[in-house]
């Protein structure tokens, strides 16, 4: 499937000149071990070749799928442009044809947002898989000798009368195919929903409430567990390391009931800058509530975050430490 990369704009078609991402087939992200919901999404990605890393047969830049395509991961963006192997203008037909949907059935280049490299397919190359025998898949420009007419700096406003460049070989051309008959086009596979961080706070607040207070999977125990909130002067804080954090929550849970990629959702989402760090205090109000109550928003970063500690803890000390006590009497219930 095909998914507008985060920063570009949303549209309900797909335009040329957009940043997009390459999701695998939905059929290959069941897994036994995890019935109640799909794993995380896989995406076609690629990076820097060098004299350690490359493709096994070609030596060619690699491609492989990846689950991390956060926002900050350009590994897995795609732009696509419009190219046609029949007709001599089209270097001038890529440039006047930013912004206009991409039909199925179009011949497209798809290159890569990252190291500019366009996805390759050489039949010449031919790899040894799980599946049999497959082309090689990398990423890389084939041009031809001769050059065609971009209109690139007429766009740039500059004086130079037109811009000449290389024209993209058939190993770089791809199609986009859908379903050639409606009944075709139908997905009527049974499948588990995709794996999103609602389900995966639903899941726990189910848990949660489906046991009692202080039953071994309620909020109380994983503060127990955890040793929130910490004492006066502790040098963690209230933020715990993303690893530790993952194996607090695997200990706690086990991995029948939290496998580890429900655990990795729920941290990217704790943690959409990436610094590394979750704030505890956003965790157990997220526990809390869950999404039933339309609580569960994007975990406040910067100036939000100290809002939101100032809104939790209104008591500190002179040198603006918050006391295990006053947390204590926020998150703890009476009578613990």
């Amino acid at each position: 499937s095909v998914e507008n990369a985060e920063g570009s704009e949303s549209a309900p078609k797909l335009r040329y000149g957009d940043q997009l991402r390459l999701a695998c087939n939905d059929s290959l992200l069941v897994d036994p071990a995890m019935p109640d919901m799909l794993t995380a999404p896989l995406f076609l990605a690629s990076s820097f070749k060098s004299e350690q890393w490359g493709s096994r047969i070609g030596y060619k830049q690699v491609v492989y799928m990846t689950a991390d395509a956060g926002k900050r991961n350009k590994e897995a963006v795609w732009t696509v442009k419009k190219v046609d192997l029949d007709s001599d203008d089209w270097g001038a037909e890529r440039y006047l044809g930013l912004g206009d949907p991409v039909e199925a059935g179009d011949t497209v280049v798809l290159v890569h947002q990252l190291t500019g490299q366009a996805l390759h397919c050489d039949q010449r190359n031919v790899d040894s898989t799980e599946f049999g025998p497959e082309c090689e898949v990398t990423a890389f420009t084939a041009t031809s000798a001769a050059k065609r007419s971009m209109l690139e700096n007429e766009f740039n406003g500059t004086c130079q009368p037109e811009t000449t460049a290389l024209a993209e070989l058939p190993p770089n051309v791809w199609r986009f195919q859908l379903g050639s008959t409606r009944a075709a086009a139908h997905d009527n596979r049974t499948l588990p929903p995709r794996m999103c961080p609602q389900d995966v706070v639903n899941k726990l607040v189910l848990l949660s409430e489906g046991d009692n207070e202080n039953g071994p999977l309620s909020v109380v125990a994983l503060q127990k567990f955890i040793g929130f909130p910490f004492k006066q002067g502790d040098p963690k804080g209230c933020n715990m390391e993303r690893a530790d954090l993952f194996w607090t929550l695997k200990q706690f849970y086990g991995g029948q009931i939290l496998p580890d990629p429900q655990i990795n959702c729920l941290i990217n989402f704790l943690d959409p800058d990436l610094d590394m760090n979750v704030e505890l205090v956003v965790l157990f109000e997220v526990l809390r509530k869950g999404v039933a109550t339309g609580a569960l928003q994007k975990p406040p970063t910067g100036v939000g975050a100290e809002r939101t500690r100032e809104a939790l803890w209104p008591s500190a000390d002179s040198r603006g430490k918050i006391s295990g006590w006053d947390t204590e009497q926020k998150y703890m219930p009476p009578g613990l």
